[in-house]
């Protein structure tokens, strides 16, 4: 079983039926809820992959996880427990989400700083991002002492380490070899 094609067609279904009845942002907003709580509840998990459980349980816990879950959604739920794919729901989740942003042209990063962003940093990101990428940015901030100051920028497969440990670094490693060959 192909776990990433039998996820992506489900996903995309999803996506398909959610447009036609215009709920893809409520249906967003129920499945990255889904993902999120898959993961930080294993054991909603492991009861969705337990066969002794009956599928009006399932969906009922499924059904739990959302306040108010649209049409779509428990529709979704009533196809996935009928073809038996519990298992698969979170890379399902996670597919969707990425599909949704991709129709969206929504694009997400991660912006680590040694002090708390400000907005100016934040646009000034947000405009270097614009010259490479077009579309909105997603943008995550977090905290990281170590870095020393600067910041550090990921996005996609790119990275902008503007970090001052890093480019302490790259002197360190030039001073290091400058020394070695010069014999000291």
């Amino acid at each position: 079983m192909n776990i990433g094609l039998i996820s992506k067609r489900y996903a995309k279904a999803l996506l398909a039926f959610s447009q036609e009845s215009h709920l893809e942002e409520t249906v967003f907003q129920e499945m990255m809820l889904l993902e999120k709580t898959l993961r930080k509840e294993p054991t909603l998990l492991k009861a969705l992959d337990n066969p002794i459980l009956g599928v009006k349980d399932k969906r009922k816990l499924l059904l739990s996880v959302v306040n108010n879950p649209s049409s779509a959604y428990s529709g979704f739920m009533d196809l996935v427990l009928k073809n038996r794919r519990e298992s698969l729901l979170r890379f399902i989740a996670l597919t969707f989400e990425g599909l949704y942003r991709q129709s969206k042209n929504i694009n997400s990063g991660t912006l680590i700083t040694a002090a708390p962003a400000d907005k100016v940093l934040l646009e000034k990101i947000r405009a270097i991002f614009q010259k490479v990428k077009p579309g909105y940015l997603e943008l995550e901030t977090e905290l990281d002492p170590t870095i020393g100051g600067g910041f550090i920028f990921d996005f996609d497969t790119y990275r902008l380490d503007a970090s001052v440990k890093t480019q302490l670094n790259l002197i360190k490693k030039q001073f290091i070899a400058e020394n070695s060959r010069k014999g000291y």
